[in-house]
């Protein structure tokens, strides 16, 4: 189903009541019988964000759809701990074995749901519709700028104190710096993983290497920049899209997607590396994670530049009911255990209590729980991402036969 200007938005809520999470700042703005073109030019919106957007999300219910009864059965069930969430599909299963081995240890109850990525949307289309915090887990567990950080569940869940616990968190130096400690102790960051820039001297041996990530807006590196996305029209790479915008503006984003070459899966960005192919370009942006996966024949070639405003992360998390009890509150203080801590480490991620090796004297950032808590997620993704393809041309073949293909 495609969102046009003239669908009916009271309609819309009714037939997919998933899509008040999208709309959650607005909310209130909407009246009776008013349609999407309507509300837009009435609030001054951005018709293609409201109209993308509400596509996006209206296809995930259907093509996900939640049976909402039965997903509460799986999620809370009596007399255990309750732990539902997304990780890293590095480290996923490992680090299940982990918890479930140390609750077995410790003689605790355990009901794990880590959904895998082929079947989070539906826990996603659950959090959009749920209504009682009875129907949500003791624990749980999210990364990056998720379901768990939209503007209706933290209005609904974290700012009034339904997730704010007491847990000892041994945080090593890098993190506290970084200001990823969640003050207020509702998000507590366990993990993180770093977007970073590899450059590939193959393609431009005597390019003057950005010394920072500001210097990606510069003019002199048009052309020069491939990052981690769909090469299709999708949300522009939104962990850069939300650091870019917070420190630049829209002025930022603007500059920096005139700038990009291209978007690349992180599997394709790695195996392209040191080709001659359209979609290549001399610096490449991707989460630390992908470069584990860069070709053995090149891995001592490429060079990772190490910026000296530090580069941006995004956090892995976990939220804890209150009063969700001591059995829950012991599983959640073994995120910060040596043995979670090297799960991560070996995937590339850092880790909260390590003093870890990886990290180094490198230098990390991060944009503040309090920026995540009050940003107007996911209706921000769909709108920085326009304001991204307003200067985006790309040039590759893999682009255009994208684009061919969906004409077919």
């Amino acid at each position: 189903m495609l969102v046009q200007s003239d669908t009916d938005l009271k309609q819309l809520l009714e037939q997919h009541p998933e899509c008040l999470e999208f709309l959650w700042p607005f909310r209130k703005l909407i009246d009776e019988n008013i349609s999407v073109g309507s509300f837009a030019e009435q609030y001054e919106l951005p018709l293609e964000s409201l109209t993308l957007g509400l596509t996006r999300t209206v296809k995930r219910a259907l093509q996900y759809p939640c049976n909402y009864a039965q997903m509460r059965r799986n999620l809370v069930k009596s007399g255990q701990v309750n732990i539902a969430g997304y990780v890293s599909f590095t480290w996923q299963q490992a680090f299940v074995d982990e918890l479930c081995a140390f609750a077995k240890s410790q003689g605790i109850g355990l009901n794990l749901n880590i959904f895998p990525k082929y079947k989070k949307k539906e826990f996603q289309n659950y959090l959009a519709l749920c209504q009682s915090i009875d129907d949500l887990p003791d624990i749980l567990i999210g990364k990056g700028f998720s379901s768990l950080n939209t503007q209706q569940f933290t209005d609904s869940w974290i700012k009034p104190g339904y997730f704010t616990s007491q847990i000892r968190a041994p945080f090593n130096a890098m993190f506290r710096k970084a200001g990823l400690v969640d003050d207020k102790r509702q998000y507590h960051t366990f993990g993180a993983e770093e977007f970073v820039m590899v450059y590939d001297p193959a393609l431009k041996p005597n390019l003057a290497l950005p010394r920072s990530w500001s210097d990606l807006l510069n003019p002199e590196y048009r052309g020069m920049i491939s990052q981690m996305g769909k090469n299709v029209r999708d949300h522009f790479g939104f962990v850069m899209m939300f650091y870019l915008y917070h420190q630049h503006g829209e002025d930022g984003i603007r500059q920096f997607a005139a700038n990009v070459k291209s978007k690349q899966h992180f599997s394709g960005m790695v195996k392209n590396l040191a080709t001659a192919l359209p979609e290549t370009a001399p610096i490449n942006l991707m989460h630390n994670f992908a470069k584990c996966f860069i070709r053995s024949d090149v891995r001592d070639e490429v060079q990772q530049i190490n910026p000296i405003d530090g580069n941006p992360v995004v956090a892995y998390f976990f939220l804890l009911k209150q009063g969700a009890g001591s059995d829950a509150e012991k599983l959640a203080q073994h995120f910060y255990s040596p043995k979670i801590g090297n799960i991560l480490e070996r995937s590339g991620s850092l880790h909260a209590a390590q003093s870890s090796v990886l990290a180094g004297d490198k230098k990390i950032r991060w944009i503040g729980w309090d920026t995540v808590k009050n940003a107007p997620l996911p209706y921000l993704k769909e709108y920085l991402s326009e304001v991204a393809y307003s200067e985006y041309t790309p040039e590759t073949i893999s682009t255009k036969r994208n684009h061919e293909n969906n004409d077919l």
